[in-house]
């Protein structure tokens, strides 16, 4: 583990944020913040009682307890504890996010986002434009992201929202060949479950974490680290290892 001490060192954490960008596993001496953040949460699991839907609530619940502002996008609409809190404080439940493209948004892709957004994916690109970091919280299918997960990505991640591309004037490409235009996340964060064990899931390629890192996170703040967190071979733990984890879920979001 790394010493407090050792984190609030600006070269220090310049090197592990340098060495996260290498490879997203690598988590020791990322910087944490010191004041409170807008964070957007967004969760995808069809079942509203799933244990992915328990690991969204207590990343909800540390980073409230770190003073962050948050607002969450339920993708099915059913997580409970979205819905409740929704609810409690007198305001409109989650709308459910439709994740297919349409039509009309694949024949107009490079210029929707000027001609008018739907309604969901509206909402969606303002949260993307406001917040400060982002958090997803998915279970791991067939070693990538739930198809819906995909579509919100396909739907938001839009030319003039999340990225442009170069021209004569705009130059200033990441790897990718694109110019980032969400530059306002300064952090990502991510906790997903997995059937296989840990070993399996490299070998297969791990590939919803290498999207996000190597695709999505370049179109983020240049600097922008990623806080990996996820729990392998979920159907063969015990109840009270899920509910340790769950601990070192809300532990870990306390301190985002």
């Amino acid at each position: 583990l790394v010493s407090h001490s050792y984190r609030e060192r600006p070269m220090f954490s310049s090197l592990a944020v340098a060495l996260n960008k290498y490879t997203s596993l690598w988590q020791l001496g990322l910087p944490e913040s010191k004041e409170p953040q807008k964070v957007l949460l967004v969760q995808c699991h069809p079942c509203a009682t799933s244990y992915s839907a328990a690991v969204a609530s207590a990343v909800r619940d540390g980073l409230k307890k770190q003073g962050n502002q948050v607002q969450c996008i339920s993708l099915y609409a059913n997580s409970l504890g979205f819905v409740e809190d929704a609810t409690v404080r007198g305001i409109p439940a989650p709308t459910e996010f439709h994740p297919a493209l349409t039509d009309h948004e694949r024949t107009h892709y490079y210029d929707v986002a000027k001609s008018g957004l739907a309604p969901d994916v509206e909402k969606a690109v303002n949260l993307l434009r406001w917040c400060d970091a982002l958090v997803l919280v998915y279970p791991t299918w067939w070693f990538n992201v739930p198809g819906a997960l995909k579509g919100f990505f396909d739907r938001t991640f839009l030319p003039h929202v999340a990225f442009r591309l170069p021209d004569e004037e705009i130059k200033n490409s990441t790897d990718t060949g694109l110019v980032p235009m969400l530059t306002n996340i300064k952090k990502i964060g991510v906790v997903t479950t997995y059937g296989a064990p840990k070993n399996i899931a490299l070998l297969a390629g791990d590939n919803g974490r290498q999207m996000i890192s190597r695709a999505f996170r370049p179109l983020f703040n240049p600097e922008c680290p990623m806080v990996w967190m996820g729990l392998y071979a979920m159907h063969d733990k015990t109840q009270e290892q899920r509910s340790a984890f769950l601990e070192e879920v809300r532990e870990r979001f306390s301190r985002f």
